[in-house]
C-alpha cells in the first residue's frame, strides 16, 4: 500500500504539473493568436479605409477640376462670341453710316455742281445783263455754297455722333463682358474655395476615421488585456482552491475548502451533506444568517428542486432561464437567476451536494466549469483520505509487504 500510495502521489503530481504546463502553453498560444489576429484585422481595416478615402478624394478633386475648367471655357467662349458679335454689328453700322454720309456728300456735290453749271450757263447766256443781276447771281451762288457747307457739316456731326454712340455701346458691351469675366473669376474662386473646403472636410473625416480606428484598436487591446488578466486571475484562484483541497487532511477541511473555493468562483455557495433521504446544511458563504447557522438548512432528496436532482442523478443540475428545476428555498433567488447544484461523489455515491449562484451581483462569465472541477477534485481528495485512513487502520501484520 505504501508503494501504491507513493506511485499514486507521484502520478498525481505529474498529472497536475502536466495540466499546469498545458494550461500555460494554451494561454500563451491563445494570447499570441489573438494579438496577431487583432493586428492583422486593424492593419487591413486601416489600409482599406485609407484606400477608400483616397479614391473618394481623387474622384471629387477630378470632378471639381473638370467642372471648373468647363465653366471657364464656357464663359470664355460666350465672352468671345459676344465681343465678336458686337464688333461685327458696330462695324456694320459704321459702314452703313459711312455709306449714307458718302451718298449724301455725293448728292450734295452733284447738286452743287449742277447749280454751278446752271449759274455758269445763265452767266454765259446773260453776259450782257446788268451788274445787279450778276451780283444777285453771285449772291445766290454764295448762299448755295454756304448751305452746302452747312449741310455737309451737319452730316459730319451726325456721323461723328453716331460713331461716338456706337463706341459708347461698344465700351458698355466691353464693360459688361468685364463684369461677366469678374463673375466667372468669382465663380472660379468659389469653386476653388469649395474644393479646398471639401479637401479639408475629407482630411478631417479621414483623421476622425483614423482616430476612431485607433480608439477601437486600443479598446480591443484593453479588452484583450482585461480578458487575459481575468483568465489569469481565474486560473490563480482555481489553483489556490485546488491547493487548499490538496492540503486538507480531513473530511471537514475538504468540505470547508470546497465551499470557500466554490463561493470564490460563483459568488456564494452552500454545502449540504447527504444523510439518508435528508440534506443537512454543512457550511454556507454569502447566504446571510445561514452563514452563522448552516445546520438550519435542510431539504429532502424526494422534492423537485435542483439539490434533489443532483443527488438522485449524480450529475450537475442547473436552474434559471430555460430550466424546469427550481432553486432551493433558502437561496431566495428569482426564477431567472442562474444557479448550479453539483453532487460530491465518493466511490460513485453522493455524500454531499454544493449549490452555487452569483447572488445579487452580475454573474461572472464561465463560473460553472471551475465549480464542477473543484467538486470533482474534492471527491478525489476524499477518496485519497479514505485510502489513507484505511491503510493506517489496517493492522501491521495484514499490510502488504509486512514480514510473516
Amino acid at each position: 500500500m505504501t508503494e501504491v500510495r507513493t506511485r499514486l502521489e507521484a502520478e498525481f503530481e505529474a498529472t497536475l504539473a502536466d495540466v499546469r504546463t498545458a494550461l500555460e502553453r494554451e494561454k500563451d498560444l491563445a494570447l499570441a493568436a489573438a494579438d496577431d489576429a487583432k493586428l492583422a484585422e486593424v492593419a487591413d481595416a486601416r489600409t482599406r479605409l485609407e484606400g477608400e478615402l483616397r479614391q473618394g478624394f481623387d474622384a471629387e478633386k477630378a470632378e471639381l477640376a473638370s467642372r471648373h475648367d468647363a465653366l471657364l471655357a464656357q464663359a470664355a467662349d460666350a465672352a468671345r462670341l459676344e465681343a465678336t458679335r458686337l464688333q461685327e454689328a458696330a462695324a456694320a453700322e459704321l459702314a452703313a453710316h459711312r455709306t449714307d454720309a458718302d451718298a449724301a456728300l455725293a448728292r450734295a456735290r452733284a447738286e452743287a455742281e449742277a447749280t454751278v453749271d446752271a449759274i455758269r450757263g445763265e452767266l454765259r447766256d446773260a453776259q450782257a445783263a446788268s451788274l445787279r443781276q450778276r451780283d444777285d447771281a453771285e449772291s445766290t451762288v454764295s448762299q448755295a455754297l454756304t448751305e452746302h457747307q452747312s449741310a455737309l457739316g451737319q452730316l459730319r456731326d451726325e456721323h461723328a455722333a453716331a460713331v461716338a454712340a456706337r463706341q459708347a455701346d461698344h465700351e458698355a458691351t466691353i464693360g459688361r463682358l468685364q463684369q461677366d469675366l469678374e463673375i466667372v473669376t468669382r465663380l472660379r474662386d468659389e469653386a476653388v474655395a469649395a474644393a479646398n473646403e471639401a479637401r479639408a472636410e475629407m482630411r478631417s473625416q479621414s483623421e476622425a476615421a483614423v482616430a476612431a480606428a485607433r480608439a477601437e484598436v486600443e479598446s480591443a487591446a484593453a479588452r484583450q488585456r482585461d480578458g487575459a488578466e481575468a483568465h489569469q486571475a481565474a486560473t490563480q484562484r482555481l489553483l489556490e482552491s485546488v491547493r487548499a483541497l490538496d492540503g486538507a487532511t480531513s473530511l471537514t477541511e475538504v468540505l470547508d475548502a470546497l465551499t470557500a473555493g466554490a463561493a470564490r468562483e460563483a459568488g456564494r455557495a452552500a454545502m449540504l451533506v447527504v444523510k439518508g433521504e435528508r440534506l443537512v446544511g454543512w457550511r454556507t458563504v454569502g447566504f446571510g444568517t445561514y452563514d452563522d447557522e448552516p445546520r438550519a438548512l435542510e431539504s429532502i432528496t424526494s422534492d423537485v428542486g435542483a439539490l434533489a436532482a443532483a443527488v438522485n442523478t449524480g450529475r450537475p443540475a442547473v436552474v434559471g432561464v430555460g430550466s424546469v428545476l427550481t432553486a432551493p428555498a433558502f437561496s431566495q433567488a428569482p426564477p431567472e437567476r442562474p444557479g448550479l447544484a453539483v453532487p460530491l461523489l465518493v466511490a460513485g455515491k453522493p455524500v454531499a451536494v454544493v449549490y452555487t449562484d452569483p447572488g445579487d451581483d452580475a454573474p461572472r462569465g464561465g463560473w460553472t466549469s471551475p465549480v464542477e472541477v473543484l467538486v470533482r477534485h474534492a471527491a478525489r481528495c476524499l477518496e485519497g483520505l479514505a485510502v489513507q485512513r484505511a491503510t493506517a487502520a489496517r493492522p501491521a501484520s495484514s499490510r502488504v509487504g509486512a514480514p510473516a
